[in-house]
């Protein structure tokens, strides 16, 4: 059966659903004269010291159960210069099993020199699994609950990772990233009611779902097939603010309106 779904955005949205907020400790400092947020280490080696050498800082962060889970590399030490947002391509074989948690972590290096915080993207077969950014300085990592998504990550699975950096040395930016990407499997039962099936919406022509809605261009729109016999189904936008949302507090009213349409008939405003 033919559908047909509709975005309209009166202005560029300015939401972050995946939060990827690290935060880290100046070495200029004097720790005992500020009160500091509890700081997440999530180890990316066994050689990681203690304070850690990479910071998280999330409002929420998952417990993971005592199982010891099953570790399969995506991305490891994967460099991004003058990257863009055009993706690094990992082709990876996710064991198909019995999951009751699965957490994906991107643990970003920074070095090379200076670097402003640019924005970072995982996509699996064109679908977004995190979106967030990078810090200023130093290193961080952060790791989102993609257990929604089991049915997608196994067996063969094309993971696209984005991190749209730029080096300008004529004024001293030339900082770069290294990104190691993780996903932990955890054995147990599974959610019921996993979702089977996804179809990525506005593929962009680098193969990931992602399109830039402006006052100027405020509309798109796509017509997809459902397969037969679906039952059930569930649309995930994600969207977050970019070049005049920046600074948000200087373009007042700060919200944006997204409005879906499905077939022509309203269907959310977030």
């Amino acid at each position: 059966m033919n559908k047909k779904i509709l975005i309209l955005a009166l202005f560029i949205a300015i939401i972050l659903l995946i939060p990827l907020t690290p935060i880290h400790a100046y070495s200029n400092q004097n720790n005992a004269s500020i009160n500091k947020p509890s700081l997440y280490k999530f180890a990316v080696d066994a050689q990681d010291v203690d304070p850690p050498s990479y910071y998280s800082f999330q409002a929420f962060q998952m417990k993971p159960p005592s199982t010891t889970p099953m570790a399969v590399p995506v991305a490891v030490n994967a460099i991004f210069n003058n990257s863009g947002v055009i993706p690094k391509v990992f082709t990876v074989n996710v064991p198909v099993g019995n999951y009751s948690l699965v957490i994906l972590n991107a643990s970003i290096r920074e070095t090379g020199g200076p670097q402003y915080d640019r924005a970072f993207y995982i996509f699996a077969n064109g679908i977004p699994l995190l979106w967030g950014s990078t810090q200023e300085i130093l290193n961080s990592t952060a790791q989102a609950d993609v257990t929604y998504y089991q049915k997608l990550l196994e067996g063969t699975v094309t993971f696209q990772v984005v991190l749209t950096n730029y080096i300008a040395p004529r004024i001293g930016i030339t900082g770069y990233y290294l990104v190691n990407v993780t996903l932990y499997l955890y054995p147990g039962n599974p959610i019921p009611g996993l979702p089977n099936y996804f179809i990525p919406l506005f593929v962009n022509r680098f193969g990931y779902s992602a399109v830039a809605l402006s006052p100027t261009n405020d509309f798109i729109s796509q017509n997809i097939s459902l397969p037969a016999g679906t039952y059930r189904m569930a649309a995930v936008f994600y969207t977050e603010g970019s070049q005049l949302d920046e600074f948000w507090y200087a373009n007042e009213p700060a919200p944006r309106n997204l409005l879906v349409f499905y077939d022509s008939y309203f269907s959310r405003s977030c």
